[in-house]
C-alpha cells in the first residue's frame, strides 16, 4: 500500500510500519528552487563554488527531481577539481561537462538508453513495441519511463510562463524526436557526449 508523503518529510522512499502493515511513503519530487538550495548546500560541504549560472543550471537540470545526482556531480567535481590550498574551488561549464563524462551521465540527466532513443526517434516515428524490438534488453516499463521522461524534458516553463516544447513528441505511428531534441543531441555531441 503507498501513501503520498507530504513535502515536510525528509526521508525520500522511506518504509515505516503502520498498524502492523508496511507503508511505502513516495517523495513528491523536488522543485527547481529547492533542487538549487540543495545543490547550494552540497558545494559549501565541499569547499565548492559556482558563480557561473550555466554550470549551476547544468547540474540542477540532471537531478530529475532528487539530490542523488547532485550529490554524485559534486563528489566527481571535488574530486577533479581537487582539495587542499592548492585546490581551485570555482566550478566552470567545462568541469561540470567533464564531471558527467566522468560519471557516464548525459546533461539533464538522460541515461544511455534515452540518448539512443532520442537518436532512433530523430529517423522515424516508432511506437512502444517497436522501440521494445529495437531495445530488448531493456524492459519495457523502463521503455515506458523513458519515453515519458523525453516527452517531458524541455517543456519546463519559461520566464514569461509559456511552457517548452518536449523533446520528444506524439505522432501518427508512435512517437519522434522533435526539432529541439535534435538540437538537444547535436548540443551534446559538440561537447563530446556520444550515445
Amino acid at each position: 500500500r503507498c501513501a503520498r508523503a507530504s513535502s515536510a518529510s525528509i526521508v525520500p522512499d522511506a518504509l515505516s510500519a503502520e498498524n502492523g502493515r508496511t507503508v511505502r511513503y513516495v517523495m513528491p519530487d523536488y522543485t527547481v528552487p529547492q533542487l538549487k538550495t540543495i545543490f547550494r548546500r552540497m558545494l559549501t560541504r565541499f569547499d565548492l563554488e559556482v558563480s557561473d549560472d550555466k554550470a549551476a543550471k547544468r547540474i540542477v537540470d540532471c537531478a530529475r527531481g532528487t539530490a542523488r545526482p547532485l550529490e554524485k556531480i559534486t563528489r566527481q567535481l571535488s574530486i577533479t577539481l581537487g582539495s587542499g590550498e592548492k585546490a581551485r574551488k570555482a566550478v566552470k561549464p567545462e568541469d561540470v561537462t567533464n564531471a558527467l563524462r566522468s560519471l557516464q551521465m548525459f546533461p539533464r540527466g538522460l541515461n544511455i538508453t534515452e540518448m539512443q532513443m532520442l537518436k532512433v526517434l530523430a529517423n522515424a516515428p516508432l511506437s512502444d513495441a517497436r522501440l521494445g524490438q529495437m531495445f530488448p534488453n531493456v524492459d519495457k516499463a523502463e521503455i515506458r519511463k523513458s519515453r515519458a521522461y523525453l516527452m517531458n524534458c524541455g517543456t519546463e516553463p519559461d520566464a514569461k510562463g509559456k511552457v517548452g516544447i518536449p523533446f520528444v513528441s506524439p505522432v501518427v505511428g508512435g512517437c519522434a524526436t522533435t526539432e529541439k531534441g535534435k538540437r538537444f543531441l547535436a548540443d551534446c555531441a559538440a561537447l563530446g557526449f556520444h550515445a
